[in-house]
């Protein structure tokens, strides 16, 4: 049975320094997946920036399995960057998109099978 992962619905906040920001969960039935989180203005290098992070989703919250990101844009556009976030999984660990879902993006659709 292949892996399907879910698009979470975007969480937008701002940050502490006027930085907008929104993250996305990208997971399996078992919680197991991404957070995909964008930045307006990153606080290091003042330039956009969208990263997945490999997480797992338990009773207490989304925890990090790993600090290091495994996709990376600098679109300014925070739906092209998940896009591109979701591009280089898909090259780098073997996902297919369907498509449509790709193209639309759709909060809490199916977005990619392993």
């Amino acid at each position: 049975m292949p892996k399907t992962l879910t698009l979470s619905e975007p969480k937008q906040f701002s940050t502490f320094y006027g930085g907008r920001t929104v993250t996305w969960d990208l997971l399996d039935e078992k919680g197991v997946g991404y957070r995909i989180s964008w930045i307006a203005k990153a606080f290091d290098t003042h330039m956009p920036e969208c990263m997945a992070f490999a997480c797992r989703h338990d009773t207490r919250g989304i925890q990090w399995t790993d600090y290091r990101e495994q996709a990376v844009s600098h679109n300014p556009d925070a739906a092209l960057a998940l896009r591109d976030v979701m591009k280089q999984l898909k090259e780098k660990y073997g996902y297919t998109y369907d498509t449509e879902v790709e193209i639309q993006l759709l909060p809490g659709e199916v977005v990619a099978d392993d």
